[in-house]
């Protein structure tokens, strides 16, 4: 009896513990599909006209939420150091006068999915895609979007604001992370390269010249002069 009442304690707490395993699979998965939800709703595409072979057509895109590994993946790769240095390589490459604050972070993830309507040979010359952003542009911020190619790997695409909206042209439609790096920008204004010119130009009139260095030195030796005197006449009052 007393064999009998541990065995049933033993798997009582066996299923204990396998009930609380599955049930924080359960949590963390769900919160990775909201989160991946969440991501996919930061941004929105609207329908834009663009223009294939001289002739303008009218696009519709759509976008899907990423499946709990692909999310988990495209974020692992877009924090990973080497998306980083491209994505700040191609925003320096665009714009010299920036210096970076931080990293840059994912602000939008989803699967764009093929436009209707368009075939293989008209994508590869080059669709531009507007991403609007739920929050609005911001400003002190560059913009990039990591492309994970269907064949593996990623491409970091320059990105353009415009009307509000962020621009990026594709060549296959596939995941995509929007990301977000905030900048300094260095400027230098034509006030302060006047000011320079001013100061370069006005140094030769206020520096003193050579020949400027007599005058001064007879007024020199007169105080000196002065000096000695005044010296020699209170040391014969005193006596």
């Amino acid at each position: 009896m007393k064999r009998f009442s541990k065995m049933l304690a033993l798997g009582l707490a066996a299923a204990l513990v396998f009930g609380m395993t599955a049930q924080a699979e359960s949590v963390n998965g769900g919160n990775s599909d909201a989160a991946s939800e969440a991501m996919k709703d930061a941004a929105t595409v609207p329908p834009s006209t663009i223009v294939i072979d001289g002739e303008e057509v009218t696009v519709e895109f759509k976008t899907e939420a990423l499946d709990v590994a692909t999310f988990e993946e495209v974020k692992t790769t877009a924090a990973s150091s080497t998306a980083v240095n491209d994505v700040q390589g191609r925003i320096k490459a665009a714009d010299q006068n920036v210096t970076f604050v931080g990293e840059p972070r994912p602000v939008a993830a989803f699967d764009l999915v093929k436009p209707e309507g368009l075939s293989d040979e008209q994508i590869a010359k080059g669709v531009t895609v507007p991403f609007k952003l739920e929050g609005g542009v911001k400003e002190n911020v560059r913009y990039a979007v990591i492309h994970f190619l269907a064949a593996g790997g990623f491409e970091v695409l320059p990105a353009t604001v415009k009307d509000g909206m962020i621009h990026a042209t594709f060549t296959s439609f596939s995941p995509v992370v929007i990301v977000e790096q905030e900048v300094k920008v260095e400027t230098v204004s034509d006030d302060d390269n006047n000011s320079s010119d001013d100061q370069s130009e006005s140094s030769p009139a206020t520096a003193p010249k050579t020949g400027e260095t007599v005058p001064v030195a007879g007024v020199m030796a007169l105080i000196l002069a002065a000096g000695a005197a005044f010296c020699a006449k209170k040391a014969r009052y005193n006596r």
